[in-house]
């Protein structure tokens, strides 16, 4: 588990517990999170859920997922970079997965990575599944990397991590959800913090 300063903030969440409710309705789901692993949190899934938290920190492969000098000015630039776009994929199985946690993690990628993920985890998702997004919604006192831990399914202590990593990008509402188009937003929810957090399902009829 990666190491964390002292400072943190305790925020609401108003989107997690759509997540939690949604799952509740499966036996033992499968549970997937994009970010490091923190103890508080897989002991909450695991008895709020019954399941086994699987942890994918992408956000430590850098060398896959996050942009390199040169695709992030081509990003900025809004360029398509003249070089072959890099190999970016979950090492999970297509229609394995019950719900994904995906904190902050689109932050930090370039358009590209951004998309790619975004793909797959629509791919990896089972039909009836659903995903928990929570990215900032606009440039805020919240910079830097951070880690997220579960209070409660109302409530999360934001830790500024020790990592530095780079800086934090902003998303637009609709950028995000195009990304996602074979996906329905459930709920999206703007807080006061300047995050925001999206709800998102998987048609249980989906091929």
């Amino acid at each position: 588990m990666s190491r964390v300063r002292r400072t943190a903030q305790v925020f609401p969440s108003r989107g997690l517990s759509k997540f939690v409710t949604a799952l509740m309705l499966r036996e033992a789901p499968t549970v997937v999170d994009l970010g490091p692993a923190v103890g508080a949190n897989v002991t909450f899934f695991g008895k709020r859920l019954g399941c086994k938290l699987r942890i994918e920190n992408l956000l430590a492969d850098k060398e896959t997922w996050l942009p390199s000098p040169e695709e992030d000015e081509g990003d900025e630039l809004g360029d398509d970079l003249d070089q072959p776009l890099r190999e970016r994929a979950l090492r999970i199985s297509s229609e394995t997965v019950d719900g994904v946690l995906c904190w902050d993690v689109f932050d930090y990628l370039d358009r590209h990575g951004a998309r790619t993920l975004a793909a797959e985890i629509t791919r990896v998702l089972k039909p009836g599944g659903v995903v928990f997004l929570c990215y900032r919604a606009e440039q805020c006192l919240l910079a830097g990397s951070m880690q997220y831990e579960v209070i409660d399914e109302t409530t999360l202590r934001y830790r500024m991590s020790a990592r530095l990593g780079p800086v934090p990008r902003v998303w637009q509402s609709r950028d995000m959800t195009s990304m996602f188009d074979r996906l329905a937003v459930a709920d999206s929810f703007l807080l006061t913090n300047r995050m925001r957090e999206i709800v998102l399902t998987r048609s249980a009829a989906s091929a």
